[in-house]
């Protein structure tokens, strides 16, 4: 895909992010969710309505700037919430206080927590060209003019905005977007030179992603030829030669018959000890449908992949 003259980025908080974690508590008050004033369809998941209070779990590197709760909100550290206000950062509002009812492990709690507020990503006008992303949607039908949503998606080749669309906001959700959080270049360099905790960036023209990748030509003999060669790169030592010699002999099943179970024979045959697969077949699956992650999450051993 062609890089854009304006860069934009995915703040991705998904796979492969190991941070702090924050958890709504049982009682959180759940709103309605924004709604498209055309449509009247949602535009976000639920609205969390105050009292603010969260289970939050601390990661091995402390307490981080950045913690990414089930909904469309982030929460920021006092210290983030001082940098944004100092950059001019655009993009973030309401900055309201979180209540830390519970902080685990104790281990890693032993000093007090910053604090941190809830912060609410601007729904921008900027447009999601959805041609030049590659969107292809699981069935017809028709798209909003107001807010772009339209039929579910399948997959898509990559997030491209159209720029003459920005309105110049540093984060945003832009319309016809799937939840995603994108950020400006600008937003990554000021991370980067503050050092940010748990902010990791994906060029917004590589955040690919398949919804149904089993769809795809020879999905069978594609997902089982990568999870051989990644139990190969997992057997530096030797230890896993009894897997690989197993897997190398099962291919021709696979070729022959694409609905071959594959992981439930190698179950039988080394009687469930098959852990070392599992993995395999784990990070196989995302080098296919999504092998930014390998690139800007996974090989760079997780925290190194932030700012």
């Amino acid at each position: 895909m062609k890089r854009p003259s304006v860069r934009f980025y995915v703040l991705h908080r998904r796979v492969g992010l190991h941070g702090c974690d924050a958890l709504q508590t049982d009682d959180a008050v759940i709103g309605e969710p924004p709604r498209c004033e055309a449509c009247g369809d949602p535009i976000g998941m639920r609205a969390w309505l105050p009292p603010l209070r969260v289970n939050f779990w601390v990661c091995r590197e402390g307490y981080c700037d950045l913690v990414y709760p089930t909904n469309d909100d982030i929460l920021v550290s006092l210290r983030f919430k001082k940098i944004f206000e100092h950059e001019h950062l655009r993009g973030l509002s309401s900055f309201d206080p979180v209540e830390l009812a519970k902080v685990r492990p104790k281990r890693r709690a032993k000093e007090p927590p910053p604090a941190y507020f809830r912060a609410r990503v601007c729904r921008s006008q900027a447009v999601l060209d959805k041609v030049a992303s590659g969107y292809e949607a699981r069935e017809p039908g028709p798209t909003c003019p107001v807010c772009l949503v339209g039929p579910p998606i399948s997959r898509w080749k990559g997030i491209v905005i159209k720029e003459e669309t920005w309105p110049g906001e540093d984060i945003l959700h832009p319309r016809g977007g799937s939840g995603h959080i994108i950020v400006s270049e600008r937003f990554k360099q000021i991370c980067e030179r503050h050092a940010v905790k748990n902010a990791c960036f994906v060029p917004a023209e590589e955040y690919s992603g398949d919804f149904y990748p089993a769809e795809t030509e020879d999905w069978a003999i594609r997902i089982y030829d990568e999870t051989l060669a990644v139990l190969r790169t997992m057997n530096k030592a030797g230890r896993l030669d009894d897997y690989v010699r197993a897997m190398e002999e099962m291919r021709e099943h696979v070729l022959i018959d694409p609905e071959f179970d594959w992981i439930e024979a190698l179950r039988e045959r080394f009687e469930g000890r098959i852990d070392p697969i599992g993995d395999a077949a784990h990070d196989a699956h995302y080098n296919l449908v999504a092998p930014w992650i390998a690139k800007y999450v996974r090989n760079r051993g997780g925290q190194a992949s932030r700012s």
